[in-house]
């Protein structure tokens, strides 16, 4: 368990949604928490909620604005914080995102570029290299980045591509040789929530109204959060549900995983093993495909494959069985 009580954070996007749930909860743990977000009206007006809430002094709790899009931002953001906070930044909460209906090229520098940076800046700043105490990463990417997610027309898979890319760089500390923990005494992992109640949300839903058919769903447009609800066959996330994940997750403290956060489900590591289910699609091409000259190996052939090795397990284990009666 990563012990919480006393580090200095950063949370970006933390002005609403994720990450002032994110806010409230490491203030709860007794964290020194920086807010920052690229709306500074409601930064501030989120930093003074809570510094009524918790009876915080500046040194407790501060806002800095950044576009988590702009380098400069960043580093300016991080030097402020640890102005703010009187200290090293321990933890990188990894938040400020938008939706896919801004398109793919916005998509691309804030939610993958954007995350990027503050992924290299902060293994550059808490990383034993340079005489940081190493720290914690937490990058929230999405269900769209361990999925085939639909969200909608072409334009909007800038938001999967990124989402993705983030998925992949938090896997890369588990993977990465040296490892990235034994080297800087960082690790990172990664939350990927289901649609949640957030001003994100309601402001993609709000955005697919003025270009119909921008949001579609198996042919059908969708045009609110209850649409949303339909087509997905559940609830939606509220922001307590992602908050109660981030708590978790720096509780496992588990290097390069990623949590789904499903709607009335356990947090889900996931993949379980994703090498092991590469390496066996690769198997049942190579010796059981090959044997019918297959040309293209498809899902369906592996799910048939699947299930006559199901079968002919089935029926050894019952021939056994009968034998020994």
């Amino acid at each position: 368990m990563f012990e919480l009580t006393g580090r200095r954070v950063i949370i970006t996007g933390a002005a609403q949604g994720f990450g002032k749930e994110f806010a409230r909860r490491l203030l709860q743990e007794n964290c020194c928490v920086c807010i920052s977000d690229i709306d500074i009206e409601t930064g501030n007006k989120t930093k003074s909620e809570f510094q009524k809430e918790f009876e915080l002094t500046e040194n407790e709790l501060c806002f800095v604005k950044c576009n988590v899009a702009v380098e400069q931002d960043w580093i300016d953001l991080w030097d402020n914080a640890e102005k703010l906070l009187n200290g090293p930044i321990e933890v990188l909460i990894n938040n400020a995102g938008v939706h896919p209906g801004l398109g793919w090229k916005k998509n691309l520098d804030v939610n993958l570029y954007g995350m990027s940076h503050g992924v290299f800046l902060a293994i550059e700043q808490m990383g034993r290299t340079n005489g940081g105490k190493g720290g914690r990463i937490v990058n929230i990417s999405s269900v769209a980045g361990l999925s085939d997610s639909a969200v909608g027309v072409i334009d909007n898979y800038g938001y999967t591509m990124a989402k993705h890319g983030i998925v992949a760089l938090t896997r890369g500390f588990k993977f990465s040789e040296p490892k990235v923990y034994d080297t800087e005494g960082i690790k990172c992992f990664a939350l990927a929530p289901w649609f949640a109640d957030t001003a994100l949300v309601h402001s993609w839903v709000e955005s697919a109204k003025e270009k119909p058919g921008s949001l579609m769903y198996e042919g059908k447009s969708l045009s609110s959060i209850e649409d949303i609800k339909t087509a997905g066959h559940m609830r939606i996330l509220t922001v307590h549900e992602v908050g109660q994940g981030l708590i978790k997750a720096l509780e496992y403290d588990n290097d390069g995983a990623v949590y789904a956060i499903i709607p009335d489900c356990p947090l889900i590591e996931y993949p379980i093993n994703q090498t092991m289910e590469f390496m066996t699609v690769i198997g049942l091409a190579k010796y059981v495909a090959g044997h019918f000259n297959i040309e293209l190996f498809t899902y369906k052939h592996f799910i048939a494959i699947l299930v006559c090795i199901m079968f002919l397990i089935f029926y050894f284990c019952l021939s056994l069985f009968h034998w020994m009666i």
